[in-house]
């Protein structure tokens, strides 16, 4: 099983019920030893934001980005629903 990090998380302040239930999923079906870190936050020139970190001491790190729509790329540019994505996820 993951475990939630931190233990108290407010489940309520993710983005989306997509994120939730990523989340919800791994904490339950992870080997012992996952890490499920949600939300975190990177500051720098540019703020940036991940949806989900897993992490295990033996297995490595894995950032997962969770996408509630289907986004697409069309000639290099990230869309969704026919428009660009504000900011692009690889500016």
């Amino acid at each position: 099983m993951g475990i939630l990090v931190p233990e108290n998380f407010p489940m309520s302040s993710l983005a989306n019920s997509e994120e939730r239930l990523v989340v919800e999923a791994l904490c339950d079906r992870l080997t012992d030893g996952w890490l499920v870190i949600p939300n975190v936050g990177l500051t720098g020139q540019r703020d940036r934001q991940m949806d989900i970190v897993i992490a295990h001491q033996r297995e490595g790190i894995a950032v997962i980005e969770v996408k509630g729509h289907r986004p697409n790329i069309r000639g290099g540019i990230w869309c969704s629903n026919g428009r660009p994505i504000k900011p692009q996820p690889l500016d």
